[in-house]
């Protein structure tokens, strides 16, 4: 198996941390034994979603639509367009989170507390969460939940709105991303496990949202000074061109790309952006789909490229709804009506690039929820 394969590889990192030969030519094998894999299993895979979806679209027309959205945080926007998408295709929605204080909470009426994805009963309390409910479809907004319940046993009438475990476990680790990529002939970030010579430099975590563990280096100096570089870090460049954030949907069905929008990064802090401009996605098309046939993605899927001398490099790829999708949504690119009509239409849908007007902004911001009481708490 992939993970098995995985582990392996990882053992053998943390024996071998200097030796940066021995690191690319395990990663590499790795990854193309999983390509391999990948490759074969993507017909029955394709199957089993197109049996999924079905089901759904006739539990959907008897009447029964749960949606089940957990890690909700403090989504609060994201969450209030889902729920909006939701209610026009007749869909009741759950919510799920770890922690009691989430502020997102706020935004249903049906809301459970659960284990967070690293506690041992994860997985058996999402399932009496998705049983108690009905849940017919369901989706984390996470990173850290993908693999987890890619990994769940589930009827057929249920349905995972994200790629399957394998595409997950890459997905999740950025250095075998990277490595990934080069085996697939992608561009990508250079990324490794061992800091580099060239500076500036950024360090994160090696597992995570692209903003998790963020730091700027400027000279060795400082990298020495921060200590601690055996940690479960990765190391790369720091990129001086353009910084998009890409939010694309990919067909439950075959994982054709459906739809897109680009935003232009033009502020950010610490790996999390914070103003956003609308991009013309024509030029990123191509780009986009020539990352789906060897990750088999589905879903929403959010994606971090630089553009450096007219060439487009990946970052990072979240297998989720991205947390500033509703910079998307209010740009007039809806990709959750794609996911949907999926859902109920019974059909896959055709690709439709939507048209959406280039250079708008939007900034995120804070506010505060309205006040809970402690007895309305469940």
């Amino acid at each position: 198996m992939l993970l098995a394969l995985m582990q392996q590889a990882q053992a053998a990192i943390n024996k071998n941390k200097s030796t940066r030969t021995n690191l690319y030519a395990k990663a590499k094998l790795v990854c193309r034994l999983w390509r391999q894999r990948l490759v074969r299993a993507s017909v029955p895979a394709c199957r089993f979603n197109i049996q999924r979806v079905m089901t759904c679209h006739q539990e959907k027309n008897s009447g029964q639509n749960v949606l089940l959205v957990s890690g909700v945080g403090k989504r609060n926007a994201l969450i209030r367009i889902i729920k909006g998408e939701a209610e026009n295709h007749r869909f009741d929605m759950v919510g799920a989170d770890a922690s009691d204080y989430c502020p997102a909470r706020v935004e249903f009426e049906n809301f459970s507390i659960i284990p967070a994805a690293t506690q041992q009963n994860f997985s058996d309390d999402y399932l009496k969460l998705v049983n108690a409910n009905n849940v017919t479809a369901f989706l984390t907004l996470i990173d850290v939940e993908i693999a987890p319940l890619a990994r769940l046993q589930l009827p057929s009438s249920i349905c995972f709105l994200h790629p399957g475990i394998e595409t997950a476990l890459i997905c999740e680790d950025k250095y075998f991303l990277s490595i990934a990529a080069q085996e697939n002939n992608v561009n990508i970030v250079e990324t490794r496990l061992l800091p580099l010579d060239t500076f500036p430099c950024i360090r994160k975590d090696r597992r995570g949202s692209a903003a998790s563990g963020f730091q700027i280096y400027q000279n060795p100096e400082e990298l020495r000074n921060a200590g601690n570089m055996d940690g479960d870090f990765v190391y790369q460049p720091f990129c001086f061109g353009v910084h998009y954030c890409i939010d694309a949907y990919f067909s439950i069905y075959d994982s054709r790309l459906i739809d897109l929008c680009v935003k232009r990064v033009l502020g950010k802090s610490k790996g999390e952006s914070f103003v956003l401009q609308s991009e013309d996605s024509t030029r990123f098309v191509d780009f986009v789909e020539s990352l789906s046939p060897w990750l088999n993605l589905r879903g929403i899927v959010n994606f971090d490229v630089y553009e450096e001398d007219g060439i487009f490099k990946l970052m990072d790829v979240n297998c989720r709804i991205g947390g500033n999708y509703p910079a998307s949504h209010v740009f007039g690119c809806n990709l959750l009506k794609h996911l949907f009509a999926e859902l109920t239409g019974g059909i896959p849908v055709q690709p439709l690039f939507t048209k959406y007007k280039s250079g708008m902004l939007v900034s995120k911001y804070f506010e505060f929820t309205a006040p809970i009481a402690f007895y309305d708490r469940k």
